[in-house]
């Protein structure tokens, strides 16, 4: 139970603290200009709250450290499939776009899929197997991990995206978004072992 607790805390805050830099992403992902200013990069928090909250509660309750891959496979699956309406309503809502009269919250959920599963079960997999090695730089290992699970999938993230906000999708290769992608998912990394430690 403490693992479910201290793994929502962290994915809270942390989602909460890059929330900006996920914002950018989300618009320069899709090609759309970023409006600055408090209102303009916290819109849709509130979805990701939720959320962050759903996906959590149900990856740190099956997550096992001892059986990485298996665990994280199971518990990222359904973690997205039951966050998956909330995180479509906060990409909507961070690029400006209406989602009340949307009927169909699970559309892209695939690619949603195909993008999460193997990017959060390559990095978990990745760090345990860099804690057993080094287990003194636990830190560096979550950045490195962090790193090329983002690298494998970001033009995945990018599709899953434009899916969700029903744009068309452009060049999924150029890595619009990579940077701010980059420094988000690292700082929320940092953020997580504080709590998770």
């Amino acid at each position: 139970m403490k693992q479910v607790f201290n793994g929502i805390s962290a994915e809270l805050f942390a989602a909460v603290l890059t929330y900006p830099l996920n914002t950018i992403k989300t618009n320069s992902q899709i090609g759309r200009p970023v409006k600055f200013g408090f209102k303009n990069l916290s819109r849709g928090l509130g979805w990701c709250v939720l959320s962050e909250i759903t996906n959590a509660l149900l990856f740190y309750s099956i997550f096992d450290k001892d059986k990485p891959l298996k665990t994280s496979i199971i518990g990222s699956t359904l973690g997205i499939c039951a966050s998956y309406p909330f995180n479509t309503k906060r990409k909507l809502a961070q690029v400006g776009k209406s989602f009340l009269k949307l009927n169909n919250y699970y559309y892209g959920i695939e690619m949603a899929l195909i993008n999460g599963v193997p990017g959060v079960s390559l990095n978990f997999t990745l760090r345990e197997h860099l804690n057993r090695k080094f287990q003194k730089n636990k830190k560096i290992n979550g950045i490195i991990s962090t790193s090329t699970s983002l690298i494998a999938t970001h033009p995945l993230d990018t599709l899953s995206t434009c899916l969700a906000t029903r744009t068309p999708v452009g060049n999924i290769f150029k890595f619009n978004g990579f940077l701010q992608r980059f420094l988000e998912k690292n700082l929320t990394i940092s953020t997580k072992m504080l709590f998770l430690s």
